[in-house]
């Protein structure tokens, strides 16, 4: 006689949710994950710290990883991918514009390279704009991208403390090489971090007030102007949208103290006065001239992407006290020159957009009663207003920030308010939504 023995096993749990399920749940994250890997790396610069790394290419690994997971995820079950409208589109045109200046730039490989530089741009930001959508993800890559700031300002700041200076200011590695580009980097972080802080309870509170005062210093000691006029217009446009009038007072209150930082502690040689004598100065208004000589003979697709200093020397105003070949210190202008009056178009029609669709969700995220959702809309707006200011004294038309900022916006328009939101429900944001039988249709 035999006998058995019987173990009775728990039900297995399957690997992904039913299609329909996972959907309606959010429940593809291995693409939000990468997302937010994507970040870090962006932040921490660890390629550049690390040149072991670099034979793996982490950007692009991570970021090809990200792409994938979206697309197979998108397919498994069955979204198809999302666009919005029209910001999407002129982004698109932008890139366009940028490949077609190659065909007549003044060093075609070189704009060919920087086209190539953009696409990887423009993907990440339809993998933003896909990836986050919900309220939890949205804050999620915002709490992700405010605390990896951490690397860039205290790296900044060592560099600082041992002499490693450019021109005494401020500086780290890699993108944040250059201390304009550092300065805009944080003026973007400033007013995601304010309105991350003071969500908090006022334990954790005085803690994370911590990292906007941090981002600040940074950003002095960069001795930046344009990113102090944009640190500056991001807190004041904070103060205007903020619904309590003692909120409103405390950011006034901050805007003055950095004005009178400015005024009274400067040590840049050159600071905002005297600008008529300023050498600085001089040379980026002789950029704006040689930006718009660059149009008037390519105003169609302009020079090429990133060869407007190629073209310095065939543009320039003769008889220049100084020989260097400069860039261009303002975005539009940038695009204007490099690209034409197409890319001009399209560039700042994206980002003025941008602007429009984070007021817009704002206000209708606040008239809906979803205040915690509106406030942290208003941050993004804040945000993407300190960088149009910084955009003014800075090229920075392939830098990422400003991207994956466009993105978080256009992804917060489209989220559906949680549970419990009142009747009066904002709208989402137009959509098309791409089918992968080839099909297209609008989506809610």
């Amino acid at each position: 006689m035999s006998s058995t023995l019987q173990v009775k096993l728990p039900p297995a749990t399957p690997f992904f949710k039913p299609r329909a399920q996972a959907a309606a749940s959010g429940s593809a994250s291995l693409s939000y994950a990468l997302l937010l890997l994507f970040l870090l790396q962006l932040y921490s610069s660890i390629a550049v710290l690390y040149p072991a790394l670099e034979a793996v290419r982490p950007a692009l690994t991570i970021g090809g990883l990200a792409l994938a997971a979206l697309l197979l995820e998108r397919v498994w079950f069955s979204r198809g991918f999302v666009l919005v409208r029209p910001d999407s589109f002129f982004l698109v045109a932008f890139a366009c514009a940028a490949a077609l200046s190659a065909f007549g730039a003044f060093w075609p490989g070189l704009a060919a390279r920087s086209t190539a530089d953009f696409l990887k741009i423009l993907i990440l930001y339809f993998v933003v704009l896909n990836c986050v959508d919900s309220e939890k993800r949205l804050r999620g890559v915002v709490w992700t991208m405010v605390l990896a700031g951490l690397f860039p300002a205290l790296g900044g700041l060592r560099f600082f403390q041992n002499g490693n200076t450019v021109e005494g200011r401020l500086h780290w590695v890699g993108t944040f090489g250059n201390p304009n580009e550092l300065a805009h980097s944080l003026v973007i972080l400033f007013p995601l971090a304010v309105v991350l802080a003071s969500e908090l309870k006022l334990s954790r509170r005085l803690l994370v007030w911590g990292l906007p005062a941090l981002y600040a210093g940074v950003v002095y000691l960069t001795f930046s102007r344009g990113a102090l006029l944009g640190l500056f217009a991001a807190l004041g446009l904070m103060a205007l949208l903020h619904r309590r009038s003692s909120a409103r007072l405390v950011t006034a209150g901050l805007l003055a103290a950095g004005i009178l930082a400015v005024v009274f502690y400067w040590t840049r040689g050159e600071g905002f006065s005297g600008l008529g004598q300023d050498a600085s100065f001089q040379q980026r208004i002789t950029t704006f001239q040689t930006a718009l000589a660059m149009f008037v003979h390519h105003p169609l697709f302009g020079v090429g992407l990133t060869c407007s200093p190629v073209a310095w020397p065939f543009y320039a105003p003769a008889n220049l006290p100084y020989r260097t070949w400069l860039i261009i210190h303002n975005t539009f202008l940038q695009a204007l020159s490099e690209t034409g009056l197409v890319g001009f178009l399209s560039l700042s029609l994206f980002f003025t957009w941008t602007l429009h669709r984070a007021w817009k969700t704002a206000r209708l995220a606040a008239a809906a009663g979803q205040e915690k959702f509106s406030n942290l809309v208003r941050g993004l707006l804040a945000s993407f207003f300190g960088f149009f200011v910084c955009a003014m004294s800075g090229g920075f038309v392939l830098a990422w920030f400003p991207y994956i900022l466009a993105g978080l916006i256009g992804a917060a328009s489209r989220i559906q308010p949680h549970a419990g939101a009142s009747a009066a429900q904002p709208a989402p944001a137009p959509t098309v939504r791409f089918q992968w039988n080839g099909a297209r249709s609008p989506a809610a």
